[in-house]
């Protein structure tokens, strides 16, 4: 492009991926005016430090298949949780399914579903985390999107209401914009809410609206999480959080807050990430090209020792004085849980006995009555733990049977029994990481 430097260049293309860069030396001369000083994050949170001085000019920048990275990733996770890779496990068919998220961080994603094992009590990696990583790796022809995807939430009719007054908000200031009259630009929004209630999904969505409604050029979205906006070196972090913002028009920060804690440990690292967030916003003012969310949990549920996306705003004025709009998610009710576990049992192909919908509805509400009272409450989360339970005791269906004799229904369909086994299971799981005595508890339908 006119103007643009070779480190803008590596830093426009460079958007978390490992890369080739194949580089042309023009000139003879060995120095020119101003050495020109660029990093290159290689994605171990390390860089590779350049002092250029020659003229150049980057004639080849291509992606590298990355499927050797995520398996390397996918080993060191395992042996970090104690989670073995069984001999036939389709490794290939998990790669691919991962690539495939829509999620820019996949390793995050990976490390989630490494997690969810270990939570478990699995001792391996099971067939249940490739299908539940099937549940998340739609393509992008095949995801909803935009209004489609808010409405399709379950509901958050209040987040829905404030989403399309963000939109307004921004449509009217192009309007005035474009009259040449004042505006106030939107450039922050805070998305504050307890876990698994959908921020990153409702990030995503205000992304795609954004870009058909033609209000920022693109429709890229990353969500990160706050602390891996640092990097392992002073000095690196900025490039490194300006690299994260040149690659979207949306960038979700996720538990931002946790910069501010390192902060206040006297972090170098998180000083310096949100001293070039501040001048991110600032420029992003000017030019109405960007849309930053700062998410994590707070809000009208949580008690004010616990509201940390409260204590983020106030420790930070110069990104507080940028937040135009606040968006607060509630907690889900007993009936709208229920409602989740069985969108997401549709997503990854199961299904139930029709005259036995009633009661299992019944008895999933009952049991996440139990937990929305629980403070380590997660949402959807525990949703999507249901549905993996369920999974896991529905496995024994192959038990002893050769599986061309096994039907797709046999397959497909989860009973009641494996349901209360599930909930049960899960009971007393949470019984033991309280540590409390555990016992068999039977549902009675």
């Amino acid at each position: 492009r006119n103007e643009e430097t070779l480190s803008d260049a590596i830093g426009r293309v460079f958007h978390n991926k490992r890369h080739i860069f194949v580089i042309d030396i023009e000139s003879e001369s060995r120095f020119v005016n101003e050495d020109e000083e660029f990093s290159i994050p290689t994605g171990k949170q390390d860089c590779f430090m350049a002092i250029l001085k020659y003229n150049a000019t980057c004639i080849d920048i291509a992606p590298i298949d990355d499927s050797p990275y995520i398996n390397t990733v996918l080993s060191g996770l395992c042996e970090k949780y104690g989670i073995a890779i069984p001999a036939d496990y389709p490794k290939k068919d998990l790669i691919m399914r991962l690539k495939k998220t829509v999620n820019d961080f996949r390793t995050t994603t990976l490390e989630q579903l490494v997690i969810r094992e270990a939570d478990r009590g699995s001792r391996e990696l099971s067939m249940e985390t490739l299908k539940l990583l099937g549940c998340l790796s739609r393509g992008e022809k095949d995801r909803l999107k935009g209004w489609e995807l808010l409405a399709s939430m379950e509901g958050m009719e209040s987040v829905k209401e404030e989403v399309h007054n963000l939109i307004n908000a921004m449509k009217l200031n192009k309007a005035r914009k474009k009259k040449g009259l004042k505006c106030e630009p939107v450039v922050g929004v805070l998305f504050a809410g307890p876990p698994g209630v959908g921020k990153s999904t409702v990030g995503q969505a205000v992304a795609d609206i954004l870009k058909d409604e033609q209000l920022l050029p693109g429709g890229r979205f990353t969500s990160i999480s706050g602390s891996n906006l640092q990097a392992q070196y002073v000095g690196e972090t900025s490039f490194r959080v300006r690299s994260l913002a040149d690659g979207a028009d949306v960038l979700l920060i996720d538990e931002c807050y946790s910069l501010s804690q390192s902060f206040k440990y006297k972090s170098p690292y998180a000083a310096e990430a949100l001293a070039e967030l501040c001048l991110l916003l600032s420029e992003a003012a000017e030019r109405s090209d960007k849309l930053y969310i700062f998410a994590g949990y707070g809000g009208t549920d949580s008690t004010e020792d616990n509201n940390l996306m409260k204590m983020f705003l106030n420790s930070n004025p110069g990104i507080k004085s940028r937040i135009s709009t606040v968006i607060d998610f509630p907690s889900y009710n007993a009936e709208q849980m229920g409602n989740v576990f069985m969108k997401i049992c549709d997503n990854v192909g199961y299904v139930f006995d029709e005259a036995d919908v009633p009661s299992l509805k019944s008895d999933i509400e009952a049991y996440f009555s139990e937990r929305i009272t629980d403070p380590s409450f997660g949402n959807g989360r525990e949703a999507r733990n249901l549905v993996s339970e369920a999974m896991r005791i529905h496995s024994k269906v192959v038990d002893g049977k050769d599986l061309d004799d096994i039907t797709d229904e046999e397959l497909k369909t989860i009973t009641v029994d494996e349901i209360h086994a599930a909930i049960s299971s899960l009971r007393m799981m949470e019984q033991a990481r309280a540590g409390k005595k555990t016992r068999k508890i039977s549902l009675i339908g």
